[in-house]
Order: structure tokens, then C-alpha cells, then sequence
């Protein structure tokens, strides 16, 4: 489902270790790329043009990480990646 708010009314975005968790399957028939799209197709919609999103995230998979990218880039968003092993 989409994000339900109104299109271009933030100036900024930040999430902290949340994202990841939308690589996940919950349940049977949950497609995780599917709502990886979704989630970076909505957020676009709801920046202003020139906003910037920060995200903070500990994907579990390597294939996390290409998902959430490809997701980012195919919904119009660039940037750089900064990634950074930090032990627990």
C-alpha cells in the first residue's frame, strides 16, 4: 500500500534501522522486493523536489543491501552508499 500522506510536503526524511526490516517475509505471499518498491516509490512522492532522505539500516543479506539500492535508484533517488561493519 502507499504511503497515505499528500504528494511533495517534506523537506527531509530520516529513518533509523527500520528500513531492513522491509526485506523480510512475514508471511506466505509477501513479496519483499515488491514492497521495497513501494515504500522508496512512495517516499519520492511525499519529498519536495530536493529533498534528501537519510536512512540507517543493518541488512541481514549482501542481497538486502543490492534490493534497497536498486529499489532507491529505480524510484529516482541518488546519493552514495556508506556502509561500515560495526560489531555488536
Amino acid at each position: 500500500a502507499p504511503l497515505w500522506l499528500r504528494r511533495r510536503v517534506f523537506d527531509g526524511a530520516v529513518s533509523i534501522s527500520a528500513v531492513q526490516w522491509l526485506c523480510h517475509a512475514t508471511a506466505n505471499g509477501h513479496d519483499p522486493a515488491k514492497r521495497v518498491r513501494t515504500f522508496f516509490r512512495g517516499l519520492k512522492a511525499v519529498l519536495v523536489p530536493g529533498a534528501r532522505a537519510v536512512l540507517q539500516l543493518y541488512p541481514e543479506q549482501p542481497e538486502h543491501m543490492g534490493m534497497l539500492r536498486d529499489a532507491a535508484v529505480a524510484a529516482g533517488f541518488s546519493g552514495a552508499v556508506l556502509s561500515r561493519e560495526v560489531p555488536h
